[in-house]
Formats: structure tokens, sequence, C-alpha cells
């Protein structure tokens, strides 16, 4: 005969695994994908409308959304802007081969996106949204002094369709969609866009 206090000791040695007979193992909690969370929201451009870098038109969290990736996007946060040019991250757009005069901004040189210039190609009317042209500022001894940037916001083609800035000598000249100084003068260009393409420097 088996003593009564082993057979407690069995029980209470087995007890813990028997009484997890049956149970679904517990799985390990997995960190949520920032991407996949919400209704299709898609990384930091999460919001109406916008899915991440192919998204349509408009300005999500200070970046213009566009269908040509990332590195075509131009803020239009006045400090993200700032940061951007700072950086030199539109260097790698299309651009002019060197700098020369301007009617208005002294000597400059203008580079463009991918969006704006498969527009110009295609020679159509309007520009797509996210569309964006980066003019670089230069005094006459042609040492950098800023720059000016206009980012299309929406489809249509009107003085509020345009988000512009100007830094110049370290001071924000312009910053907003509305901005007479910039759309007076642009109003002649096709979609305000005025530079000559293909570029004549």
């Amino acid at each position: 005969m088996i003593p009564r206090y082993s057979l407690v000791f069995v029980c209470l040695l087995w007890w813990p695994a028997l009484a997890g007979c049956g149970q679904e193992p517990m799985m390990e909690r997995q960190p949520l994908d920032p991407g996949a969370a919400g209704s299709g929201a898609a990384g930091t451009n999460a919001g109406s409308g916008s899915a991440g870098p192919d998204a349509g038109a408009g300005a999500q969290g200070g970046m213009a959304t566009t269908g040509c990736g990332g590195d075509c996007r131009v803020p239009t946060d006045q400090v993200q802007l700032r940061s951007y040019l700072e950086a030199g991250r539109y260097k790698s757009f299309s651009a002019e081969a060197s700098i020369h005069p301007s009617p208005v901004h002294g000597r400059v040189k203008v580079f463009i996106n991918p969006l704006l210039e498969a527009s110009l190609k295609a020679a159509g009317g309007v520009h797509p949204p996210a569309s964006a042209a980066v003019k670089e500022l230069y005094d006459a001894s042609d040492r950098s002094n800023g720059w000016a940037v206009m980012v299309k916001l929406k489809e249509t083609s009107d003085t509020q369709s345009w988000y512009w800035y100007e830094l110049l000598n370290d001071r924000v000249v312009v910053s907003n969609p509305d901005a007479p100084t910039c759309t007076g003068c642009h109003a002649q260009g096709r979609d305000f866009f005025t530079t000559k393409y293909p570029f004549a420097f």
C-alpha cells in the first residue's frame, strides 16, 4: 500500500501539467506593424486620402504626397522645408546646368522634381499635385544666399494651387499658398511655372 502522504506529493507535483491539458498554448504578443494599423493607412502618411508616398494629391503631415516615391517629395511645412533644403535633398532632381541671371531673383539655378518634369515633357495644361521646383539663389559673386520653392497642392490652376516659399539671406520672405508677390510674376507661366523647359542653361 502506498502511503497517503506519497499520493498527496504526486498530485501536487503533476497538477500544474494536468490542469493545462486541452488548453491553447499561450502565444507571445507580436508588436503591431505601424503600416498595418487603421483602415489601409500606412506609415507616417496615415490620414484621409493618403496611404504612403504613392498616394494622391495634397499635403499630408507637412509633406506633399506624390506618385513618384519618397525621394521626390518636397515638404510644405516651413521648418521641415528649411532642413530639407539645407541638407540638399533636392539635388538629385533634374536641374539647369549652370547658374544664370534671373529677372527677379538675381542669379539662380532651378531644380524640378520628377513629377513636374514628366508634366513638362507631356506638355499638359495643368501640373499634377506635388509637382515641385527648387530655385537656388545666388548673389552677384555666385555665393549661395537662399532658395525659392514652389510645390503644387491641388489639381486646379489658380493662386491657391501652389505653396510658395522663399528664404533669402537667412530670412523667410514667403511661406504661404497665397503669395501675390509670387503669383503675380508666375501667372505668365504654364500653371505658374515660368522656367523655360527644356532648360536653356
